[in-house]
């Protein structure tokens, strides 16, 4: 779902795993994670490698966090508006 976050997907996928497929290889778990979860996501996991789930799950809160500092940006302002401009 396109609202759900990668934290959330993720431990979702965990316990799902947990009741239909417990003895599923840990690596198999995190490639299906990797390749199912939502497609904005893929970009912040190209080039990072996860062991387990709960490594992945670790790594999606501070790709969470990266992704809220991106949407809370704001630019300081002109530096015409800077109490010093030359400082700007």
């Amino acid at each position: 779902h396109p609202d759900e976050s990668l934290v959330r997907y993720v431990r979702v996928t965990q316990q799902l795993f947990k009741r239909a497929d417990p003895k599923s290889p840990e690596s198999d778990k995190v490639a299906r994670v990797r390749r199912q979860c939502h497609p904005r996501y893929h970009v912040y996991l190209i080039n990072r490698t996860f062991e387990t789930l709960e490594e992945l799950a670790r790594g999606a809160c501070l790709i969470e966090e990266a992704l809220h500092a991106e949407r809370n940006y704001v630019p300081p302002p002109p530096a015409k508006y800077a109490l010093e401009p030359a400082c700007a």
